[in-house]
């Protein structure tokens, strides 16, 4: 993590301190996401951790936490992260006992009585694709490597997860968005291999030459946050070929 900008790395010392005093019976904290697939962009990519315990949290505990993390929150980056008994990641679908990222923080913040994360454990769709990643490139802030205490994700499991949120169109947020994860699900789907947004571009422009210039200006806008230059029509001939390729990807 050495080639992290400054701040991001002090950020991340505060997150690990404020989980080792926070939650209970803590295992393992474990970077995952676009840091640790060497793809991060500071002010841009979220900060993701995976927190492995051994116990369940309470809700104070959990409000606890949720002011410790949205006192860092945004300085300078945006944080994710869930924490999970080590009996729960072996079960399918996941529960979590914690969860934090920009949607909830400001409920969390406005200690909102309502929020349903006070009250877990809750079940988490994408949680599969978290273990996989943190097994296969994930870095360890507390605890053993990460393959001690996680269970091996199969193939299927995996690609459930990872396509859970694609809707009858194909399309997931917002265009950009949806351009390079897209490419990241026909990636795993051909290679096997977890990529950043980035490598996942790279890979469907070398496949796909006829999509190479809309995935470079896909990467170059999300790294700018900025909207990407393109008309709708290369844009739908994208998404309806990847969605085809998809598809034929979990039908088989």
């Amino acid at each position: 993590m050495q080639t992290l900008p400054r701040d991001t790395r002090e950020q991340i010392e505060k997150i690990r301190a404020a989980l080792i005093a926070l939650v209970p019976a803590l295992r393992g904290i474990y970077i995952h996401g676009s840091i640790c697939l060497h793809d991060f962009v500071p002010g841009r990519s979220d900060v993701d951790i995976l927190i492995l315990s051994d116990a369940p949290m309470s809700r104070e505990e959990r409000l606890a936490l949720a002011d410790a993390l949205n006192a860092l929150h945004g300085r300078p980056n945006f944080i994710e992260l869930s924490v999970v008994r080590v009996e729960d990641a072996q079960t399918v679908p996941v529960l979590c006992q914690f969860h934090f990222s920009e949607m909830w923080a400001p409920r969390y913040a406005a200690h909102d009585a309502s929020n349903p994360l006070l009250d877990g454990p809750f079940p988490d769709d994408d949680m599969p694709c978290h273990i996989r990643l943190t097994r296969q490139s994930g870095l360890t802030l507390f605890g053993p490597p990460p393959e001690t205490l996680l269970p091996a994700i199969d193939d299927q499991t995996f690609w459930r997860a990872l396509t859970y949120d694609l809707d009858d169109n194909g399309a997931l947020c917002n265009p950009v968005y949806d351009a390079l994860t897209l490419a990241r699900i026909l990636s795993f789907a051909r290679t096997r291999r977890i990529l950043a947004k980035r490598q996942a571009a790279d890979w469907a422009a070398r496949e796909f030459p006829a999509f190479a210039p809309l995935l470079r200006e896909a990467v170059e806008a999300y790294r700018a946050g900025r909207a990407p230059e393109w008309g709708d029509g290369p844009f739908a001939r994208y998404v309806e070929f990847m969605k085809g390729a998809i598809r034929r990807g979990l039908e088989q």
